[in-house]
């Protein structure tokens, strides 16, 4: 009997994020069905024959086979990289509206889509785009604990570029910020100390500083990824809670992480509501999709503070899936690919 073979699923990727590049494999060895991957930039595509250069990943009971060469476009394609709206549009004449993740969004970006929705809003601290020099002082006289971050998706994730910034009853300002694995931080008497240093119009947002629950004097947050699966519903692919190895804000390179029914074991007196945290995920992700974006996966930053209250930090375009120690199911990884074998078999 003829077997129809296995759809192909593309993912696009690029040279800006490597890391995402690099794990294509990994997802597919975690996918527990056989299935077909390639793996290709969009500089690699040909319109003008559909078909792509790209690496090759196949599947079959357990093992996978690996080859490089052209291949037909794929039946359904993971971004996982920025690629303009146009060549979205034009991959979506040739295949259908199978192309997910479609909006790379910064954080600004990501604020503004939240910002809109009133159930929201409660959830999130104040914000704004750092664009003129008065706008720095003004921001921190007003909250005192603030966050300057890097607009972009592919920066400032992992802490790196972030910094958190306090003014003292003295006047004087107090910086934290990332230095390898470690936490560092600076004392500067003005304003103008702190500006030459990192004032760059237009790639920074200023945040409010959230006091969130401490572990033992540390910082901590909560990672939220959510993710489309087999039936094309969101869900939540994986729900950790994070301390710090400071009291600032998180470094993941160095961070104790636990899924939350382990941290209830190993801090009964934590409150953390995983119905309420789930309920944000599941709202957030209502609003890409009721805004027209076709998005598969994302990742959300949280706080909760010593009220009990959620915030929402930030939502990642570009998930990283989570290695925990001792291993623990992260359906982040494998998700995605049940997803986009859902799009390729409609």
């Amino acid at each position: 009997m003829f077997q129809k073979p296995h759809p192909i699923i593309g993912i696009c990727v690029s040279n800006d994020k490597p890391c995402l590049g690099g794990i294509v494999k990994n997802r597919l060895e975690k996918y527990p069905n056989d299935a077909r991957l390639i793996k290709f930039h969009i500089k690699d595509m040909n319109f003008n024959n559909l078909r792509v250069k790209a690496h090759h990943y196949q599947k079959k009971k357990g093992v996978i086979y690996e080859d490089q060469g052209f291949f037909p476009l794929p039946d359904s394609i993971y971004l996982q990289c920025h690629v303009e709206l146009e060549v979205i549009k034009k991959l979506e004449r040739v295949i259908g509206r199978k192309v997910f993740n479609n909006l790379i969004f910064d954080k600004w970006k990501g604020w503004e889509i939240l910002s809109k929705d009133i159930p929201l809003r409660d959830h999130l601290p104040a914000t704004q785009r750092l664009i003129n020099k008065t706008d720095f002082p003004i921001f921190l006289n007003s909250h005192r604990d603030i966050f300057i971050k890097p607009m972009s998706s592919l920066h400032g994730h992992s802490s790196q570029g972030i910094f958190r910034v306090q003014l003292q009853k003295d006047g004087s300002i107090q910086m934290f910020y990332r230095q390898g694995s470690e936490m560092k931080n600076q004392q500067f008497q003005s304003f103008r100390e702190v500006q030459d240093q990192f004032f760059i119009p237009n790639k920074y947002i200023l945040q409010k500083g959230i006091q969130t629950v401490k572990c033992g004097g540390k910082a901590t947050d909560i990672r939220l990824n959510m993710s489309k699966n087999r039936l094309g519903k969101w869900e939540v692919s994986n729900l950790l809670f994070r301390i710090a190895s400071n009291s600032s804000h998180i470094i993941p390179v160095d961070v104790m992480v636990f899924p939350i029914n382990d941290l209830r074991k190993a801090y009964p007196d934590f409150k953390i509501s995983e119905m309420s945290i789930s309920n944000i995920g599941n709202r957030i992700c209502y609003i890409f999709d009721k805004l027209g974006y076709h998005m598969g996966d994302l990742g959300i930053d949280l706080g909760v503070d010593e009220n009990g209250h959620v915030w929402i930090f930030e939502v990642n375009p570009l998930p990283f899936p989570f290695t925990l120690n001792p291993p623990q199911q992260d359906y982040s990884w494998i998700r995605p690919l049940e997803y986009a074998l859902y799009l390729a078999s409609k």
